[in-house]
């Protein structure tokens, strides 16, 4: 498995849940890509214009999606 994958894999679990969502697409060898959404338990909210990416593996780097979650609380307490 590619480290990259391993790396969003890692951050996945660690993310906090109530305030952030992590989409990962992933072949598990080389190929990927992710978008950080904020997180809305309701669907029409969640799915809505009003929840634009925050941020995508087409813009951003691994390091700095967890540069950003580090500075906006995205890691979650628990772990």
């Amino acid at each position: 498995m590619n480290k990259d994958i391993e790396k969003l894999i890692k951050i996945s679990g660690k993310i906090n849940k109530n305030k952030y969502h992590l989409c990962i697409e992933t072949n598990l060898e080389n190929e990927y890509r992710w978008v950080l959404f904020l997180y809305f338990p309701d669907d029409r909210d969640y799915f809505s214009a009003y929840n634009p990416p925050i941020m995508d593996s087409t813009r951003s780097t691994i390091d700095e999606l967890k540069d950003y979650l580090d500075k906006y609380d995205g890691f979650s307490r628990r772990w």
